[in-house]
């Protein structure tokens, strides 16, 4: 038992001083803040006043920074915070729950060092975005379902429910093995089907939520990002993501795979599960053509393939000098690959895939926060737009709308030229695809929609008819009473014709 303690604490200690070496804030997670900050103010859960847009992707993320909003809490504080209290728990959970479980303290080694090994996995411990959350929910999953005995059902259920409330793109790496236990248990099909809808009732209720208030299934991103890039260019780009994080990221990409082969090959059939979750969540990845940020999208498959690989390695006796051996070489390697990463370039790199803690540097890290480093030029920009809103409306476009957005303040209304909080321009046709950077979607916005927007100028009729009867159905929902004949109308016109 203290032998336990002992590699747990050791574990967490230097997992958190890792993490907090590389604390920081994205450009991205300004975009919840702001939604925080206007939910706060009483001017509900929107980007801009009066507009019903949901442009966060991480649900149970935001309701986690609002408890920081109802305390006053900076959000840029509150949310490494948090980032540093759930990789804490995490780690110590993993450490603990292997160590009981295991024969070898090779178990938690073969998941921590691939993990922290990986200068991606470290930079979205915090970052103001869901990861770090993300990968505490996947562990509890990953546990409960591996954990025979009543209630097993349930509990995978209520962990899927909660990761898809989260993030719903996890229902490809969650769903396979909810699948696994729920053919695995041998109740009635009926206690079954109820174990599974009452374990999902916090994503369910979320849904119905987000249909009633917002308009739409699914978060504004999703509308403006797919469709952006033709499928064959979105593989192209999406095999480039990998190639990207397995160049920079060596060692974590190559115990990804040596993960999934030996799952496959040793595994007992919930890690053979698991392994598929992995090959089905990279199969979504490169249909969507991957992302923008190094490494982000990948993490929950390596941290699934780390700990399910872990879970098998404990299961087993290994010889006292081959483990001696075998943890002298990962440890090195691990060393060696975090340090690879690290010297990666600051700024945009093939494909537009960016290092985005290096791109946005000290301003936007914890420890040039606390040692005053200059603030970025978006800060500034929306600090000069929140002191002209005192004196006049104002109304502005731009295509990093985070910072900017967050430091102009809610009288200040931010138009998307990306469309990722704008109904309207996600749904206007895109750019040719030479414009087109994923993450980053170019749109044919319509200049009589950005008069209206920017300068207050109506235009009676527009040189697109299509185009005004969108903005029209589009006003309705976003800003039309919730339950008026004409909103409904129009959701199931725009629904028709763009999607649900």
């Amino acid at each position: 038992m203290r032998r336990v303690w002992v590699i747990t604490v050791a574990a967490v200690c230097i997992s958190s001083l890792l993490v907090l070496k590389h604390a920081w804030v994205s450009e991205d997670a300004y975009i919840t803040f702001r939604y925080v900050d206007n939910a706060m103010a009483g001017h509900g859960w929107v980007f801009n006043m009066g507009e019903r847009v949901q442009a966060y992707t991480h649900p149970l993320w935001f309701l986690l920074l609002m408890v920081g909003g109802l305390f006053g809490a900076d959000p840029f504080y509150w949310s490494i915070g948090l980032g540093i209290i759930l990789n804490a728990i995490t780690v110590g959970w993993l450490v603990r729950h292997l160590s009981r479980n295991g024969t070898s303290y090779l178990a938690p080694l073969a998941a921590l060092v691939p993990l922290f090994a990986c200068s991606s996995f470290v930079d979205f411990q915090t970052s103001g975005l869901e990861g770090s959350l993300t990968h505490f929910l996947l562990l509890m999953l990953a546990i409960s379902a591996a954990k025979d005995g009543a209630g097993r059902l349930l509990r995978t259920s209520v962990w899927t429910g909660l990761l898809l409330l989260n993030r719903l793109d996890m229902f490809f790496i969650s769903m396979p093995i909810l699948a696994c236990v729920f053919f695995s248990d041998r109740s009635r099909i009926r206690y079954r089907v109820r174990s599974v809808l009452i374990g999902l009732l916090p994503v369910i209720a979320w849904e119905v939520f987000s249909i009633v208030y917002y308009g739409f299934v699914f978060p504004n991103t999703k509308y403006t990002k797919l469709g952006a890039i033709p499928l064959g260019a979105a593989v192209r780009h999406g095999l480039t993501f990998i190639g990207d994080f397995a160049t920079w990221e060596p060692l974590p990409a190559a115990l990804l795979a040596f993960g999934v082969v030996m799952l496959i090959a040793k595994g007992d059939r919930l890690q053979k599960t698991a392994s598929a979750a992995v090959l089905v969540y990279m199969a979504y990845l490169v249909t969507i053509g991957g992302g923008f940020m190094r490494g982000r999208l990948l993490l929950p498959a390596l941290f699934l393939a780390a700990v399910a690989t872990s879970m098998l390695a404990a299961g087993r006796r290994i010889p006292r000098y081959g483990a001696i051996i075998f943890s002298g070489l990962i440890i090195a390697g691990g060393i060696l690959s975090y340090f690879r990463a690290e010297s990666s370039p600051d700024f945009i790199m093939r494909g537009g895939i960016a290092n985005e803690r290096k791109f946005y540097g000290p301003a936007n890290s914890l420890a040039g926060r606390l040692g005053g480093a200059s603030e970025h030029k978006l800060v500034g920009l929306g600090l000069q737009l929140r002191q002209a809103s005192m004196r006049r409306p104002v109304a502005t476009s731009y295509d990093a709308i985070g910072m900017l957005g967050y430091y102009a303040g809610p009288r200040v209304i931010v138009i998307d030229e990306l469309g990722l909080a704008d109904a309207f321009i996600a749904r206007t046709p895109y750019l040719p695809i030479e414009r087109q950077r994923p993450g980053h979607p170019r749109h044919e916005i319509p200049e009589e929609y950005m008069r209206e927007r920017l300068d207050g100028v109506v235009t009676e009729t527009w040189a697109d008819p299509g185009m005004q009867d969108l903005w029209e159905s589009i006003r309705l929902i976003t800003r039309g009473p919730l339950w008026s004949s004409s909103r409904l109308a129009a959701m199931a016109e725009v629904w028709r014709e763009y999607g649900i």
